[in-house]
């Protein structure tokens, strides 16, 4: 794939957040030279849509064959995207995915020897990038796209542990064409950035946010830690925390 860092600007167009712009990695297909690593993409989305699918069995959260494995499709896509990038910008093989034995496998990227925790989400935004990055709901005035955390019970400790990164790849489209939009030429998605362990449990950035499954953000209805998109780290600034947090460019991982 062909990759790229762009800068988003906002034009103020619509109810806009007051962000000025946002840098994204911007990752294209070519069809000719992603031949081999389309094919093994889907033949590994439809590997993981077979072990979700009879997991998914003896539970309440069922999809249909074809959302599934758009779901695992789009899904896989963005961390192999995801690991591609990191290992690009910061250091060859700094970032691994560890083995899916389970499709309840909730690590999706580990950062070099430390094995730190990179959770990857993605979704698809009709509406096009600039809308997810910068436009926010006139009533609540809140962002339409965040940075998903783990699910949260106020009454109880959270259910899901905190990674200690989270990062966001966004598909311009909708999802019922994702097969589609990855036979196209050109075709183009990125990589919003993401967060920090510490962001994501500070009230100076996320809170607390319900979502529902029919939403296409969360398999499961419930509280999530999220934050919003004008608030998270750019492609760029996430770069420059993992490189601090972590005296990357001293000795590495």
């Amino acid at each position: 794939m062909k990759q790229r860092s762009v800068e988003i600007r906002n034009t103020g167009k619509g109810n806009v957040i007051s962000r000025p712009s946002h840098v994204c990695y911007a990752l294209t297909i070519d069809l000719a030279e992603d031949r081999h690593f389309l094919d093994s993409l889907h033949q590994e989305a439809r590997a993981l849509a077979e072990r979700v699918s009879a997991e998914q069995a003896n539970t309440a959260q069922i999809r249909s064959p074809d959302i599934l494995y758009l779901d695992c499709l789009s899904g896989c896509l963005a961390e192999q995207a995801s690991v591609i990038w990191l290992n690009t910008a910061l250091k060859e093989g700094v970032a691994s995915r560890p083995p899916a034995d389970s499709a309840r496998n909730q690590i999706d990227l580990l950062l070099g020897a430390s094995s730190k925790t990179i959770e990857v989400r993605s979704s698809f935004v009709r509406n096009g990038l600039e809308f997810a990055l910068f436009q926010k709901e006139r009533d609540s005035g809140r962002q339409y796209i965040d940075i998903l955390g783990p699910y949260q019970n106020p009454s109880y400790k959270a259910s899901e542990r905190y990674k200690d990164y989270y990062l966001r790849v966004l598909f311009p489209g909708v999802k019922q064409k994702c097969a589609s939009l990855l036979a196209t030429e050109g075709y183009t998605f990125y990589i919003t950035g993401g967060a920090t362990k510490e962001m994501m449990q500070s009230d100076d950035f996320s809170y607390i946010k319900d979502l529902s499954p029919r939403e296409g953000e969360v398999l499961a209805a419930g509280n999530y830690r999220v934050i919003p998109l004008g608030q998270s780290l750019d492609s760029d600034q996430f770069l420059a925390a993992v490189k601090t947090e972590n005296r990357l460019w001293e000795n590495g991982l």
